[in-house]
């Protein structure tokens, strides 16, 4: 079940508990109850004859930093975007592109160059690309984000 549940979240919190088997279907529902009250993904396994109760709280622990690079890292550069991206589409400058506007937000977080009051224009902010990205790209989030 571990496997599966990486493949939700990139970090996970174990616990383990025993309760009276009479007592599991309130437990549970606490658990759910809790679950939404704090927006988390809580899996639960069972040994219920047991009254074994293991609560998988799937969270994400990684910094900010490293949340921006995996994101980077999910551009296939496949070009998908182009034809949607009304800026590239008047102006045919790569780093007009969504993809090229990711590689350079890239290359600035990495601290390989500078991002211009241009750079951050050079987007509508309308999200044309991210409806054709294989990758579920939302280059002008990035872009947005980069404006702060």
């Amino acid at each position: 079940m571990a496997g599966a549940i990486y493949k939700v979240t990139p970090s996970l919190l174990v616990e383990d508990a025993v309760v009276p088997v009479s007592e599991l279907p309130r437990i549970i529902h606490k658990i759910e109850v809790l679950s939404r009250k704090y927006d988390l993904k809580v899996g639960v396994l069972t040994h219920a004859g047991d009254g074994n109760l293991q609560p998988d709280i799937m969270t994400d622990v990684r910094n900010k930093e490293e949340k921006y690079f995996e994101e980077f890292n999910r551009c296939a550069k496949c070009g998908m975007c182009l034809a949607q991206c009304p800026v590239y589409k008047v102006s045919l400058l790569e780093k007009a592109s969504p993809r090229g506007k990711i590689q350079l937000a890239k290359f600035y977080k990495e601290g390989r160059g500078t991002l211009s009051e241009r750079y951050r224009e050079r987007c509508l902010l309308c999200g044309a690309c991210a409806t054709v990205c294989p990758s579920g790209m939302k280059a002008h989030e990035i872009v947005l984000r980069m404006r702060e």
